[in-house]
């Protein structure tokens, strides 16, 4: 089979299994959008992407499983001065650009021998088992997010540690942390035409604790603009 009978096989295979995963949804909790399989529990969104590579004999399913707080990217979006998106479909936390990465707490393969069976019950059930599994052992520790990003394989450990602090309302704590970031020119990942996200922290900080705000952006300064 070359590339093109591949790709072809493919999206055969992902267009099939979206009609069976629609009818087969009716009977959970979990929602379905284009590939994303999301689901909505005890303050957290659990969401699931499908990953399609065929073989010489059938396909196989891989799908990671991702978990967050609902609460990290409405605590990130009024920082950043985008308070309406907590407004929007629950999806936008799983796919949206301006969101916190998630933790993945797991994945499922699933190989399917048959092209014209239906897999999506078996899969559907092997995303809600991990989802269990997860709610079942951190069920008693409302934080466990929150530590178990707090290593330096997760690219948003610093901004997740500062949002966590500004929820525990421990603004200097948080202050602290970003000035040190700004001091050394770590500005964040996210940033729109006015300041970075570590400018918004360091401003929302200052702002509780009461005390005056710089009048012009850091990142202004250097590449200018009013």
């Amino acid at each position: 089979m070359n590339r093109k009978d591949i790709e072809k096989t493919k999206k055969e295979i992902y267009n099939d299994l979206k009609k069976r995963i629609k009818s087969s949804i009716k009977e959970t909790n979990f929602k379905f959008r284009d590939y994303l399989i999301y689901f909505v529990e005890d303050d957290y969104i659990y969401y699931s992407m499908l990953y399609i590579t065929v073989k010489e004999k059938g396909y196989e399913i891989l799908t990671t499983v991702d978990a967050k707080p609902f609460e990290i990217d409405n605590i990130f979006w009024e920082i950043f001065n985008m308070p309406e998106n907590k407004d929007e479909p629950a999806s936008l936390r799983a796919i949206g650009a301006f969101t916190i990465l998630p933790l993945e707490i797991g994945e499922f393969k699933l190989f399917c021998d048959d092209i014209s069976a239906d897999y999506s019950v078996e899969m559907l059930e092997g995303i809600k088992d991990i989802i269990i599994k997860f709610n079942t052992r951190y069920e008693n520790d409302n934080d466990a997010f929150y530590k178990l990003v707090d290593n330096e394989n997760y690219i948003d450990r610093d901004l997740v540690k500062m949002l966590y602090l500004i929820k525990q309302e421990k603004y200097q704590e948080a202050l602290d942390i970003v000035t040190v970031l700004l001091d050394n020119y770590e500005y964040g990942k996210f940033r729109d035409d006015k300041k970075s996200i570590n400018e918004y922290i360091r401003d929302y900080c200052l702002k509780k604790l009461g005390r005056k705000i710089p009048r012009k952006s850091i990142i202004k300064k250097i590449f200018g603009g009013r």
